[in-house]
C-alpha cells in the first residue's frame, strides 16, 4: 500500500521548510531518495517554520518506507507558498 502525505495546505505561505538530516542526505535534485528511509508511525518528517514564526514539526501517521518527496514550491508576490508538499510513503503497513 501507498501513502501520501500532506505537509502543507495549498498556497499556505512559509518561512522554510527544514526536512530531517536523514531525509537530506538521501534525497536527491529530483525528490526521488538514493535509498527508501524505514518509517515509523510518529517520526519527525520535517519542520515548517510559519510566516509568523511558528514552528511545526510534520509527523508520519503511518509506517513504511519514504520513497520520495514531491517539493513544488509557488512564488506568490515574494512569498514562499505551498504547492503540492508531499510524501510519497510506500510498502505501508499501518
Amino acid at each position: 500500500m501507498t501513502q501520501v502525505m500532506d505537509f502543507l495546505r495549498e498556497n499556505q505561505s512559509f518561512e522554510s521548510i527544514q526536512f530531517t538530516e536523514e531525509i537530506i542526505s538521501n534525497v536527491n535534485t529530483n525528490g526521488i531518495m538514493n535509498r527508501n528511509i524505514k518509517i515509523s508511525p510518529g517520526d519527525s518528517l520535517c519542520t515548517v517554520i510559519l510566516k509568523n514564526g511558528v514552528e511545526e514539526v510534520i509527523r508520519s501517521n503511518v509506517g513504511g518506507e519514504l520513497s520520495e518527496i514531491n517539493m513544488n514550491i509557488k512564488n506568490i508576490n515574494g512569498e514562499c507558498k505551498s504547492s503540492s508538499w508531499i510524501a510519497i510513503i510506500i510498502n505501508s503497513k499501518y
